[in-house]
């Protein structure tokens, strides 16, 4: 009969609900308002203040989306907010409820990033505090609740909490609405499933009461209990901390006539009070001392109040007595509830108090929409941190160009991205931190970018060097051909991330047409798309110093002979050699200096200089124009440029330029300099005597001056304004881009993180296992073992979900190979799992010893499985007993070999998980 009862019940709720909102509708909004509900982002908690209202939404048919947000507690961002921060950019809600959001999801609310974005989300954002603030803060001695709630109140529009007392308080601190609402009911969960007169007549509790924080904790709750114990008037259930599914809580009042509610952190009734009567169990209860609290329920109609020990126990004993009063109470109380008090009810209440809000936000979705929102250009400075120990060179131009992008009509759309705390404060423009860059991991940065992208709703990303986003349309500025002309190593890996992020790009930026002719022809698949000629320039630092200025220098570093300068790297292609040999050949050699900048001389070319005086000097912008202006002549010899920034900074410095002919040089030099052969020692033995004439000299000097004035940072930055916003056009046209297939073991965790439902446990091995594979983690042979256990568990259910992702088998590295391996040995799948273990040792060169002793183990076990003895002994052998000759795990596998070539095995033999 009970459950006849029920569903009636059930479905009256629904119905009151659906025209409750017919009366909303007809005050001014045009359908049932959708709603998204927020989880909280560390721990997690009862089915009613969490499952519970994505249940009640979708029965409802409102539930837009839900959001599973991730944090480690203490952290200031999310480990993955589940996409969260990118679709507040745009909502399409009507409703967010933000559950245990002050207290439990502190990484998101916190830090200035995350309260812009909260503030500019055009959907209504309520705020439900589950937890009492004033007694938590009280219990714990300190206001740290408080002070998280304030935090979380400036990101909401509406506040619901069930604590009165913190609802007065919070109404002294907020003028948004606040409102108060007692905890609520799944009853789509929580019914009565057997009949009274079946269950057990006896009273049970089972949950928390190990202290935390404080010994006060669940101080009262563990003397009532022990009191309630010593009279064998309870059946103590047994509480994992892990938190109990809420079947477990179904079972349990389905099974006892009786269920006790203790006192909780909360001076609320708890959500347990609300269940068990729905699950038709008699309850008694403590008294919260809120009168407000205690007057929801009639004692001795709905349940039992108690104050102390002996009415608790006297209130059990006479439910005890009496099963007709207690079965009439626990049908009143389940009643009760499911007709005023279930989460269908308490969701009605929220979109009530939530109206005008509602109708605010369309109005502001509607003001959003019909404005050109100026989506974010992200410029990733990752040059910055790789030039953090020499700030020249490209680093020095990148910060030249955003300082002039920064007085554009596009400084406010330009996000500059902060490696590793290395990007320079540039006014005007705004930064956001970005994780430090490895080449060696470059394939797994694309994933990291493109995080930022979504969550800044991005337009358009531009690189300062060799970086791209998976999908966001990317453009590339490109300052040389080095490599490939010069006939480098291409399988370098900054070189393949080169090539990469030359195929991911829609468009290219050049800073000379002689980079771009090179380009052109090594790259004639890509030379038809966009491209721009963003010339280099000269920083203000650099001009024509003083008399006074020079000899303050040369004094400060003892330079007392005239000097030759040369700049920068000075092997292979910067050819310094042919100026040493030179020099070797002056008559006078030993009345001159040669000033270097950088490290100190390399060995090999200090005997060309014998006699001479030699400086090897770290200086800055300025120091270096002064240099310069002082110097005979800057001797730069370079047999391939892209462009020669030093030549422009030694004219506008008013320094002679000796050069060679070739590449960008004549593109930059123009006829201001002298050229001699890349090889051809006498003339520049000739030119070193030539450039000291005073005639030449001042020539040289005047047109160097000259020269430079075609070059400027405004002229150049005009122009990147100008191909910016035609970019930013194009990209509205581009089709998303394809993402890169699963190649690396951090890609593999990635894609598990945002498309599967894999575990925590999971996602934190193959992290921690690359790591320690790659020496960036220190991890013993014992919690390695561990490790690749939950691998070998958790990863083969999600193989489906994983293989069409995948690279080539050649492409992936030995991380990810291993990691295969084991998923495949684990689903007996022993050919292709040998298949990516040898794939995997192909690449073990790029690993260190824990990484080729565990692939070791494992072939040696597959082999064993396979009964291919001879086999598994070589593998123990070659790559671990013959660097360790006792290490315990393969002596151990080698007597499992012998035993079973012994015992005259010929079929399988059942492995060992590891």
């Amino acid at each position: 009969m009970s459950e006849l009862r029920n569903k009636p019940q059930s479905s009256r709720c629904l119905q009151s609900v659906r025209q409750t909102w017919r009366g909303v509708c007809n005050r001014g909004t045009s359908h049932m308002p959708t709603v998204d509900i927020v989880y909280q982002a560390t721990g997690k908690h009862a089915w009613c203040i969490r499952d519970g209202w994505t249940a009640t939404a979708q029965r409802l048919g409102c539930l837009n989306r839900v959001f599973e947000p991730r944090a480690n507690w203490g952290d200031s961002d999310t480990a993955d907010d589940d996409g969260l921060y990118a679709y507040l950019a745009a909502p399409s809600s009507d409703v967010m409820i933000l559950l245990g959001f002050d207290w439990h999801s502190q990484a998101l609310h916190t830090s200035s990033r995350w309260k812009e974005r909260w503030a500019a989300a055009t959907t209504t954002k309520v705020l439900y505090i589950h937890e009492s603030l004033d007694n938590n803060c009280r219990l714990f001695g300190n206001d740290g609740m408080k002070n998280a709630a304030l935090s979380a109140v400036e990101c909401a529009d509406v506040i619901v909490c069930p604590d009165p007392v913190d609802a007065v308080w919070l109404r002294t601190r907020t003028t948004k609405p606040v409102f108060i609402q007692p905890y609520g009911v799944d009853e789509g969960v929580f019914s009565d499933r057997v009949p009274f007169n079946q269950r057990k007549p006896r009273p049970f509790f089972r949950g928390n009461t190990t202290p935390y924080n404080s010994q006060a904790t669940y101080s009262e709750r563990r003397t009532l209990i022990e009191h309630l114990s010593n009279l064998r008037l309870l059946d103590l259930l047994p509480f994992d901390h892990a938190q109990p599914g809420v079947d477990r809580f179904v079972e349990d009042y389905n099974a006892h006539q009786i269920a006790v509610a203790f006192p909780s952190l909360s001076i609320v009734h708890s959500t347990r009070v609300f269940e068990a009567m729905a699950c038709g169990c008699a309850v008694v209860s403590c008294r919260t001392g809120r009168p407000e609290q205690d007057a929801l329920f009639e004692s001795g109609k709905h349940l039992l109040y108690y104050s102390d020990a002996a009415e608790l126990a006297d209130g059990v004993q006479r439910l005890l007595r009496d099963p007709g009063k207690s079965a009439a109470m626990a049908a009143s109380g389940r009643d009760f509830v499911l007709g005023g008090m279930t989460l269908a009810h308490r969701l009605r209440e929220i979109l009530g108090w939530c109206t005008p809000s509602i109708q605010t936000t369309a109005q502001a979705r509607r003001r959003a929409a019909s404005h050109n929102v100026k989506r974010p250009i992200v410029v990733d400075g990752v040059m910055f941190q790789l030039h953090r120990s020499r700030p020249f060179g490209i680093a020095r131009v990148w910060q030249c160009l955003l300082a002039e992008l920064a007085k554009s009509s596009l400084a406010d759309r330009i996000l500059l991205l902060d490696r590793d705390n290395t990007a320079p404060r540039i006014p005007g423009l705004r930064t956001r931190p970005a994780r430090q860059f490895d080449f060696n991991t470059y394939a797994d940065d694309p994933l990291h970018l493109q995080q930022i992208c979504d969550e800044e709703n991005a337009a358009l990303f531009i690189s300062t060097y060799l970086t791209w986003p998976e999908t966001t349309p990317s453009a590339l500025m490109l300052h040389d051909m080095i490599p490939e002309v010069r006939g480098l190593d291409l399988n370098d890996v900054q070189w393949q991330a080169k090539l990469k992020a030359i195929d991911h790009a829609f468009a290219h930026f050049f800073v000379s047409e002689s980079t771009r002719r090179d380009f052109n022809l090594l790259y004639p698949q890509h030379a038809n798309r966009p491209s721009y000629l963003t010339r280099n320039a000269v920083a203000d630092e650099f001009r024509l110093r003083t008399g006074s200025e020079i000899d303050q220098f040369r004094k400060k570093h003892g330079i007392q002979r005239p000097y030759f300068m040369l700049t920068g790297s000075r092997t292979t292609y910067k050819n310094a050699m042919l100026f040493f040999r030179a020099f070797q050949l002056l008559e006078d050699r030993t009345k001159y200096a040669v000033v270097c900048t950088g490290r100190e001389l390399e060995s090999y070319f200090r005997p060309f200089v014998a006699g001479a005086e030699v400086h090897s000097l770290s200086l800055d912008d300025q120091e270096l124009s002064t240099a310069l202006s002082g110097a005979i002549a800057l001797v730069y010899p370079s047999q391939y440029e892209g462009f020669g920034l030093p030549i422009l900074e030694a004219q506008r410095s008013g320094c002679p330029v000796i050069t060679c002919r070739n590449s960008s040089i004549p593109e930059v030099a123009g006829e201001a300099a002298i050229f001699v052969g890349e090889s051809d020692v006498a003339a520049m033995k000739a030119a070193l005597v030539a450039v000291q004439a005073p005639d030449a000299r001042r020539r040289l000097i005047a047109s160097g001056q000259e020269n430079t004035q075609r070059f400027s940072w405004s002229k150049t930055g005009e122009v990147m304004g100008a191909a910016l916003e035609e970019l930013l056009v194009l990209a509205g046209k581009q089709p998303a881009a394809p993402g890169d297939p699963i190649s690396t073991a951090t890609r593999l965790r990635s894609f598990l993180q945002h498309h599967t439902k894999a575990s925590e446990d999971l996602l934190r091995a193959i992290l921690v296992l690359n790591d320690s594979f790659r020496e960036r983690r220190l991890q013993d042979r014992r919690s390695t073992a561990a490790l690749i256990a939950t691998v070998g568990a958790q990863l083969p259910p999600l193989m489906a979900q994983v293989t069409p992702q995948l690279a080539g088998a050649d492409e992936c590295d030995g991380a990810l190979s291993l990691l295969l391996g084991i998923a495949l040995q684990t689903q007996q799948r022993f050919p292709a799992a040998m298949q990516r273990y040898l794939r995997a040792m192909k690449r073990q060169a790029t690993y260190n010893e824990l990484f080729r002793v565990q692939l070791a183990l494992r072939i040696a076990e597959l082999s064993l499985t396979l009964g291919q003895y001879a086999a598994a002994r070589d593998t123990l052998q070659r790559l671990i007993l013959s660097t360790s000759p006792n290490d315990a795990a393969a002596t151990a596998l080698l007597t499992r070999i012998a035993r079973a070539e012994t015992q005259g095995r010929r079929g399988p033999v059942a492995a060992t998980p590891r």
